[in-house]
């Protein structure tokens, strides 16, 4: 047995291969060719690559260029005006930009200035005619009466320098003559800026690279897909609650000289560079603003436990100021606003930041803050010259557009002028007279809003402030309406005219007429509106020069049809036959009324053919005109 149990091992073992008869196994691993990698990575890339094709096939998504046509007038561009939603990406409602528009192709006698900034420079909480750049406008139109003036301002609520950035390269597409810049009070708060709500991280690189993505449509996908997934728990409109100044707080207490102060500068300071650095490779000029806030009458938001305190500063300079010694106040008010916890006023060091940077990059300084110190009392800013914590009053944006034009000017960045005003007249020329009844009381309602509203009152508090504000007339109550968005500004323009025509009240009411001319100068429309609130008062002359602006920017049927009428009740038949000749080639043909109008001037004139057969033609289309066959029987009548 032992015998057999050694025989079977043996040809169990002999069975078995034997290491040097089994195949050899390479150490080496092998190798794959080049392009095998390649396509390992490029199947990945060319999905998403298709993924994006289809996407954008599909009109999928949005697109963000800075500027874009104007429906209404082919020839001109705008500011985007969905260009918002590329910042503000949880909010429903986004600031709205201004209705400045430029022409696509830059005319040879043009003057072309863009204005940069926040809603300082857009002129909040007033109409944007009021805000600084119109009164460079209308400075440049008395200065240079021969060039085409064109004052593009794309300031903007709410935003920051990383905004502002990324409108550079599409204006320099655009050959500026001028660019004004006036910002720096929203680099903590504003959208993407580093104590923001809206923002995406604390590193540029991170808030450059999310811009970048933002320009594709498959990262516009999974953005939505997780910001519906992250509002599941919370209400639709969470995000939209408060204004918008109360949505952007993020890191809401920002210590002075904490590290996120410091990147507050260096974000301001890196983000300007880069657009100085781009516009003077181009050779654009730039006007850099410092910056001006209330100091004087503003208490700060939050004083935080450090020594010495915002809260403790202020008091000692408002005593100090009291005592009459403005010299010591001054200089407290300052700190104390530095100090403030809540840095919705831009610290000094944004100023001298933008001084050091003038000088750098060979940029004039229009030191607005030393002007509306000079016309503050004490020589410091208050409410006099500002309405809440930073905004100019009407006054004040006309003082800055004055200060940003002769900086200019004093640094020879725009041409020698046509002629020269004296101060007094170039004052009066830049003073906007077009604010309205239902300016001032909508300005004042949005105010209201503001500081009825959280950082001026403690969170959760009700606005008392707006809820006070009871209508005593129409006006008040077309403002609340406007405030609201129940009605537009145009209706309640030509609302408000229409009530205070009624009322005797020519001179306001022509004011609310002007006032909404003046947002939209460029249009027809509102001054054929405007000729139509006269003609319906019976104040004919009133309407005549609104109808032949009106008929300059854009002729039309009905506005040649009263220019000529208003002419023949003033007895200038001549003057009138060509517009109510014009009127009928307009798609006017069809009026009876015209008809029987440019019979009277024929009759006037001694065209006694032309008037009899206008008289037919009327009586054609309105048998039963008045009047008008009985002068067809006097025409036609056989002499005795």
């Amino acid at each position: 047995m032992a015998n057999l149990k050694s025989k079977s091992r043996k040809v169990a073992h002999s069975q078995t291969p034997s290491p040097s008869a089994a195949t050899p196994v390479s150490s080496t691993p092998k190798r794959y060719p080049v392009w095998f990698y390649g396509v390992l990575i490029l199947i990945p890339v060319l999905f998403f690559l298709l993924l994006e094709l289809g996407l954008r096939l599909a009109d999928y998504g949005e697109t963000y260029p800075v500027f874009v046509t104007f429906d209404l007038r082919p020839n001109k561009l705008r500011l985007n005006p969905e260009i918002p939603r590329k910042y503000f990406r949880n909010l429903s409602v986004t600031p709205s930009p201004i209705l400045d528009v430029f022409d696509k192709v830059k005319a040879p006698n043009a003057l072309r200035v863009f204005v940069l900034g926040e809603s300082s420079a857009a002129g909040w909480p007033y109409p944007p005619h009021l805000a600084f750049s119109r009164t460079i406008q209308r400075g440049l139109e008395a200065l240079y009466p021969h060039r085409h003036i064109e004052v593009i301002n794309l300031g903007l609520a709410a935003i920051c320098t990383y905004t502002i950035k990324d409108f550079v390269p599409a204006l320099l597409e655009h050959k500026p003559d001028l660019v004004i810049f006036y910002n720096g009070h929203n680099e903590y708060y504003g959208v993407l800026g580093i104590g923001s709500s809206m923002r995406f991280g604390n590193s540029r690189f991170l808030t450059h690279l999310r811009l970048f993505l933002q320009e594709f449509r498959l990262y516009q996908l999974l953005e939505r897909a997780v910001t519906r997934l992250a509002q599941l728990g919370s209400s639709p409109d969470a995000a939209d609650q408060g204004t918008l100044m109360a949505r952007v707080i993020g890191e809401s207490a920002v210590a002075y000289e904490s590290d996120t102060y410091r990147k507050g500068l260096e974000q301001f300071e890196d983000n300007m560079r880069e657009m100085l650095s781009q516009l003077s490779a181009h050779g654009v000029p730039v006007v850099l603003g410092t910056l001006v806030s209330n100091c004087k009458d503003l208490p700060p938001f939050v004083s935080l436990n450090q020594e010495p305190n915002a809260a403790s500063l202020f008091k000692a300079a408002t005593q100090a100021l009291q005592a009459g010694d403005s010299l010591t106040a001054k200089p407290l008010f300052l700190q104390a606003k530095d100090l403030d916890g809540l840095r919705f006023r831009a610290p000094e060091a944004i100023n001298r930041i933008i001084c050091r940077l003038a000088t750098e990059y060979g940029a004039a300084l229009a030191d607005i803050q030393a002007e509306f110190e000079r016309h503050s009392p004490y020589g410091i800013v208050g409410n006099t010259l500002v309405c809440d914590h930073l905004h100019p009053t009407v006054e004040g944006y006309q003082l800055m557009g004055k200060v940003f034009l002769q900086t200019a000017l004093a640094h020879h960045f725009l041409p020698s002028p046509a002629q020269t005003l004296r101060s007094e007249t170039l004052d009066s020329l830049l003073f906007s007279p077009a604010f309205s009844l239902l300016d001032k009381t909508y300005s004042d309602l949005k105010l209201r809003l503001l500081k009825g509203s959280y950082p001026f009152v403690p969170k959760g508090q009700p606005n008392l402030l707006l809820q006070a504000f009871k209508p005593q007339n129409l006006i008040d109550t077309l403002a609340l309406r406007c405030l609201s968005e129940e009605i537009g500004f145009e209706e309640a323009h030509y609302a408000a005219a229409d009530f205070l025509l009624a009322q005797g009240e020519s001179a306001a009411a022509e004011l609310e007429l002007q006032s909404f001319i003046a947002k939209i100068p460029f249009l027809e429309l509102p001054y054929r509106k405007a000729g139509q609130i006269f003609i319906k008062h019976q104040r004919f002359g009133k309407a005549l020069p609104y109808l032949q602006r009106a008929y300059a920017i854009s002729p039309t049927a009905y506005t040649a049809k009263w220019i000529g009428q208003i002419l023949v009740y003033q007895n200038q038949p001549d003057a009138a036959i060509p517009y109510l000749e014009q009127s009928l080639a307009l798609g006017g043909e069809s009026d009876s009324q015209t008809y029987y109008n440019l019979a009277g001037a024929y009759y006037q004139t001694q065209q006694l053919d032309k008037a009899i057969a206008s008289l037919q033609r009327c009586l054609q289309l309105s048998p039963n005109y008045p009047n008008a066959k009985i002068f067809y029987e006097q025409l036609t009548a056989p002499e005795p």
